[in-house]
């Protein structure tokens, strides 16, 4: 086994609000109607972000991932489920490929785990 320090990350355990979307919740949430949401700011870990004439203001520890996604392309749509708490972007329109994140009314703190890059053995 290999290992690169440079290519150490930090990697959140936590599937609750705020966090990682389990694959059980977001079959819920593929399965459920979400609504277009308009005007997604991303500000200090916060993202902020209107749906149904509705202003939400959330937490995520991906805030800056949203905020590099928007970015990257700001035409970018949104959806929002209020009741699995998922707010998606679109990433390919070409391939109707969305990136949940699971937001929550309040910050809380990550557990990390270091993974580390490895070759399996042969």
């Amino acid at each position: 086994m290999t290992t690169s320090p440079s290519a150490d990350k930090k990697y959140c355990q936590l599937f609750w609000p705020g966090h990682n979307v389990h694959w059980i919740h977001g079959r819920h949430w593929v399965s459920d109607k979400s609504v277009p949401a308009t005007g997604v700011i991303v500000h200090d870990g916060w993202v902020h972000f209107t749906a149904e004439g509705v202003l939400y203001s959330r937490w995520t520890h991906n805030a800056a991932e949203i905020a590099e996604m928007l970015a990257e392309r700001p035409q970018a749509k949104a959806t929002f489920s209020k009741r699995w708490r998922i707010l998606a972007i679109d990433v390919n329109p070409r391939r109707d490929t969305w990136k949940p994140f699971y937001l929550d009314v309040e910050p809380s703190e990550c557990k990390y785990e270091l993974l580390k890059d490895f070759e399996p053995d042969a």
